[in-house]
């Protein structure tokens, strides 16, 4: 198996054949070359190969056949996905069920869901979806006018904090998803095989979204201290090692805030990426999709367009959406703003394969005219996110457990490499959290983190109720593989596990 010789090429060379998943469930013996010759064992590969024997034990083969380009896309696009359906067909209640699975791996604000339920379950919001009469005929891919003006409008009093009117609605368009946005922008600026680079950790969808349709590949910048970002020597090593490897660097790609750290980007990390990135006539897109989700009272963040004072240029694209902040990932509206008028033409074409319902449209922009509900909703979900980030750092303060503090978002990164040394080992730890504590939380490998040991917890997908039963099968998983000097013994040996097991 012919493998690039740097270590950070791997995933995006597994993610471009994922059909290899196949061979990997019969081979225990991968390896790559990495920097300097050495040879290493990749947990990438390692969880690639059980997750496929995993695969091929619990499911009966399906009969039928695709062509090549269907088999590069046979693979979930995160290895823990499988565990995480798992735990959907017998979830935890504090009630009717606590020793239930816990999925603690996926990145939704469910915690605001009442919320939303209250304002959209009425006829206010069933007659702004179905009273007009452009819902039921074909209008522009790219949004209903009153959906890109109301998200023009949000965006002055959110991003850009200046009066309305400065944002240009003919500038906005909305998608199915943020990944739907993203797809769009590497398959209309970029061209096969183009680089996408990305600081590490990062959110592991990522790699799927530039290769699926663009098939563009993702090269991870290892940052000498991710939680402030990339600096400019950082990323010109990534783009002068992938250059190396015969790559055309053609993306830069910045989440702020931060996907898996919770951490906020200061406005010079940012400037400064971009600029770096501008010097090289790449462009830059700016996920924002965490904007409106910081609960740090001292952070503060600025979006792209405050910074740049909505002069953005044709090579700085903003990507935002409704899963995150308003906790409706369901709805699949993500929000592409650029000034790339041509950009924005071609998206016109490519967004008519994965068009928003209408209806929806002007449901939402209901919902966003109602300023006064806005102000509120996002005001008790910071609140909300804070005390469940909260009921998470008790625990791992108490268990001298280290953690990136986290500001914003809805993760939390927590370093385990005082009983995980290897990625093997990482990947084990995956499996006893699932078998001996039924949760899924996500490994740092899968998010192209170089150390091994890490994990995020995303601690608003479940209730602060059955975080806190999480927490602790979390504390006596941990607590009791350093009693016993590590992972040194059987995740099938009941008797290892008295006292943990669910």
């Amino acid at each position: 198996m012919n493998i690039r010789r740097s270590h950070r090429f791997v995933s995006s060379t597994v993610l471009d054949h994922n059909i290899r998943l196949i061979d990997l469930s019969s081979t225990s013996h991968c390896v790559i070359m990495a920097p300097r010759d050495r040879v290493i064992f990749s947990s990438v590969l390692f969880a690639a190969s059980v997750a496929a024997m995993t695969l091929s034990m619990a499911a009966p083969e399906k009969n039928g056949q695709v062509s090549s380009r269907g088999a590069s896309n046979l693979a979930p696009p995160m290895d823990y996905l499988e565990a995480f359906y798992a735990c959907l067909e017998d979830p935890c209640d504090p009630i009717s069920n606590p020793r239930g699975h816990i999925p603690v791996a996926v990145a939704e604000n469910r915690l605001v869901i009442d919320l939303l339920q209250q304002r959209l379950a009425t006829l206010q919001a069933a007659q702004a979806g179905f009273d007009e009469v452009d819902v039921y005929s074909y209008n522009d891919p790219r949004g209903l006018p009153i959906i890109r003006q109301s998200i023009a409008s949000f965006f002055e009093e959110r991003f850009l904090k200046q009066p309305t009117g400065s944002i240009n609605p003919n500038h906005v368009a909305v998608g199915a998803g943020a990944t739907n946005i993203l797809s769009n922008i590497f398959f209309a600026m970029g061209s096969p095989g183009d680089v996408v680079l990305i600081p590490a950790p990062y959110y592991a969808a990522f790699d799927n979204d530039a290769r699926t349709f663009a098939d563009c590949r993702v090269v991870p910048v290892i940052c000498q201290d991710p939680t402030k970002g990339p600096s400019v020597h950082d990323l010109e090593n990534a783009k002068v090692e992938a250059e190396e490897a015969g790559l055309n660097v053609r993306f830069l790609l910045l989440t702020n805030p931060h996907n898996p750290l919770g951490v906020v980007y200061s406005p010079q990390v940012v400037k400064d990426a971009i600029g770096w990135a501008r010097s090289h006539s790449m462009d830059t897109v700016m996920d924002e999709i965490y904007g409106c989700s910081v609960f740090g009272q001292k952070e503060e963040f600025k979006s792209i367009l405050e910074l740049y004072n909505n002069d953005l240029g044709n090579d700085l694209h903003l990507v935002w959406g409704f899963s995150k902040d308003f906790g409706a990932s369901g709805f699949r509206m993500g929000v592409l703003y650029t000034q790339n008028e041509v950009l924005m033409a071609a998206i016109g074409n490519l967004i008519a394969f994965a068009w928003v319902p209408l209806p929806m449209q002007r449901i939402m922009a209901d919902l966003l005219n109602d300023k006064h509900w806005v102000d509120s909703f996002l005001q008790h979900s910071c609140q909300r996110l804070k005390k469940s980030y909260t009921i998470c750092t008790k625990v791992l303060d108490e268990m001298n457990v280290p953690y990136v503090k986290a500001t914003s978002a809805m993760f939390l990164y927590l370093d385990l490499s005082d009983i995980i040394k290897t990625e093997q080992e990482e990947a084990i730890m995956s499996q006893i959290f699932f078998k001996r504590a039924r949760m899924v939380l996500t490994p740092g490998t899968t998010q192209h983190d170089s150390q091994p040991g890490k994990f995020r917890i995303c601690y608003a997908y479940v209730s602060p109720e059955v975080l806190k039963i999480g927490m602790e099968r979390f504390r006596k998983v941990v607590t009791t593989i350093r009693e016993k000097g590590g992972l040194r013994f059987s995740i099938q040996d009941d008797h290892h596990w008295e006292g943990v097991i669910v």
